[in-house]
């Protein structure tokens, strides 16, 4: 039986409090239109990474394998808005907020590859291309941080005294380290509309408690987003909402074979909740 997690509610209130997360005044995103470019940046979501298809197909796993990402499902959608949209893919399996700034994502020091190649930092990459393809980039989704909470559960399991010690380390640092990230995207591209999203939990499987986990987490996506008019699409409350554990069963492989990645469906779940919040249903086909 886990112990409690931790007083979450105490770490959410250090995080918000810590002022890394910037100006609450900021203004609220603005609405801009799909350009000539959409670029995803991220983890393995962005990726559109499952388990199954690498296990199956290893040592030999190209990047084309993965077409049932919601940056795919994303894209498609665009396409009736902007039908010579281009996606640039350069979401990373296994990133986190750190090698997503200084390099170093797992996936690429293994030698696999990514939907869309470069060298160096994803973070490096990202602000290149925005800067030789200036207005020309909207919209820009981005994913971060779940692998840094991985690495939290795998340190701390079950030890309350772990997460009282590094949680709040861990979590004021993702929120350091979004920030600077969101802080260099926006001064990059000013006027595209930038979408992250909120984290689902399947670890609430094991122990409804670990649910205040990915609360405080989401505490962090929201008001790094709202320091840099970044939009937030509600992923959580899509997955994590009602009828459990069907919901969370259908929209990831945690049940069939202990994958916390999204389902097929589950992804395009994803997109759905892009689409919904970046407002692109205004505009008249």
């Amino acid at each position: 039986m886990l112990k409690p997690v931790m007083a979450f509610t105490v770490v959410c209130f250090f995080i918000a409090s810590s002022g890394v997360l910037g100006d609450p005044t900021v203004p609220p995103p603005r609405f801009n239109p799909p350009k000539q470019y959409y670029l995803a940046l991220g983890d393995s979501l962005a990726f559109g990474f499952q388990f199954s298809i690498f296990n199956q197909h290893y040592p030999s796993v190209p990047p084309n394998l993965f077409v049932h990402g919601y940056v795919d499902d994303f894209s498609q959608m665009l396409q009736p808005i902007r039908p010579n949209i281009q996606t640039i893919n350069y979401g990373c399996v296994g990133e986190t907020t750190d090698t997503f700034i200084h390099g170093g994502c797992l996936y690429t020091t293994q030698g696999f590859q990514l939907h869309n190649s470069y060298a160096g930092a994803q973070l490096d990459a990202a602000i290149t291309f925005l800067r030789a393809h200036r207005g020309q980039v909207s919209p820009i989704t981005f994913n971060l941080g779940g692998n840094d909470l991985n690495a939290l559960t795998t340190l701390c399991g079950s030890d309350l005294s772990c997460y009282q010690l590094q949680g709040p380390l861990v979590l004021a640092q993702i929120a350091a380290n979004i920030n600077q990230i969101l802080g260099a995207l926006r001064a990059a591209a000013p006027n595209s509309e930038i979408i992250t999203f909120t984290n689902y939990s399947v670890a609430f499987l094991i122990d409804p408690r670990f649910l205040e986990l990915t609360d405080a987490f989401n505490v962090v996506v929201k008001t790094t987003a709202a320091a840099h008019r970044v939009w937030v699409a509600d992923v959580f409350t899509a997955f994590n909402g009602p009828r459990q554990p069907g919901t969370i069963c259908s929209l990831t492989l945690i049940c069939t074979s202990g994958d916390s990645h999204p389902s097929d469906a589950g992804y395009q779940v994803i997109a759905e909740q892009l689409w919904q919040v970046s407002e692109y249903d205004k505009i008249e086909e």
